[in-house]
């Protein structure tokens, strides 16, 4: 391990700045940015930022929980990639950098079916679009559980028998109230306030969807989450199957190892 050759007197502050500012989703940027100014510290140009140094941070953040340490060695090693590509260092001091081996499942979120049918349940399809369309999305993407596919559906995409009363009705209500708009090369999904379907629905925009609907369902603010939808229909799935392939299939796995490791984390008997 060495200490890396200074190309620039770059300060830090200067560099972070422009750092945080090329982050184009701002949860990130805030994220990165109080895991970086913790890092930076005290120092004052980025040649003090060596291998040594971040292995001394690395050291001072070891009882924070696995999830937290991942993020923060995340933002160090984005920041010093930035530094070189800028030409700020002429090697990047994160490069040997290893994030330790840990189970990926480890501190995975898991939900109950019922609590998942009371929070369906909470909506009502029957007077609201809106309702009638976040009842549909949250549906989908339980039973599929990938959420940019369901984000990307468009309005003539064919959709499965089981579904397609449920969305020929919300597709009825979307004419009758949004009279005049063209929809057949738009979205399926999409603000209905804005009343544009060529434009989706974004990640962020379903997020804030799941929050307010957890709210009206009288849940805790992040008592669900995405993946905890993904990881309750692919215990489903097993629980009706018995098929590790089926689970790994629906996950997207690579191999059946990593899908027993997964499988191990929804507490179910192989």
């Amino acid at each position: 391990l060495h200490n890396i050759h200074i190309i620039s007197d770059m300060h830090v502050d200067v560099a972070l700045k422009e750092f945080l500012e090329s982050l184009t989703n701002e949860a990130t940027r805030i994220n990165y940015g109080v895991a970086l100014r913790d890092f930076v510290g005290s120092l004052r140009h980025i040649g003090q930022i060596t291998t040594e140094y971040i292995q001394k941070y690395r050291r001072k953040i070891q009882d924070k929980s696995v999830p937290t340490i991942a993020a923060r060695l995340s933002a160090v090693k984005s920041f010093c990639d930035f530094c070189w590509t800028k030409g700020w260092i002429s090697e990047d001091p994160s490069l040997g950098i290893r994030q330790d081996s840990v189970p990926r499942y480890a501190n995975a979120k898991n939900i109950e079916f019922d609590d998942f049918k009371k929070l369906m349940n909470s909506i009502d399809v029957n007077k609201s679009l809106m309702g009638l369309r976040d009842f549909a999305l949250l549906r989908l993407i339980f039973i599929y559980g990938d959420v940019k596919k369901i984000l990307r559906l468009k309005w003539t995409d064919p959709i499965p028998d089981k579904f397609a009363n449920t969305i020929d009705t919300y597709k009825k209500l979307i004419k009758e109230k949004l009279v005049g708009v063209y929809l057949e090369n738009g979205y399926l999904f999409f603000s209905l306030d804005a009343a544009n379907n060529k434009k989706g629905l974004s990640l962020s925009g379903l997020r804030r969807i799941l929050t307010t609907r957890t709210a009206k369902a009288g849940f805790p603010e992040r008592h669900f989450d995405f993946e905890a939808f993904k990881r309750l229909r692919a215990k489903q799935i097993y629980e009706q199957t018995k098929s590790i392939d089926a689970v790994r299939t629906f996950c997207g796995h690579k191999n059946i190892s990593a899908t027993k490791e997964f499988l191990k984390t929804l507490n179910v008997e192989l």
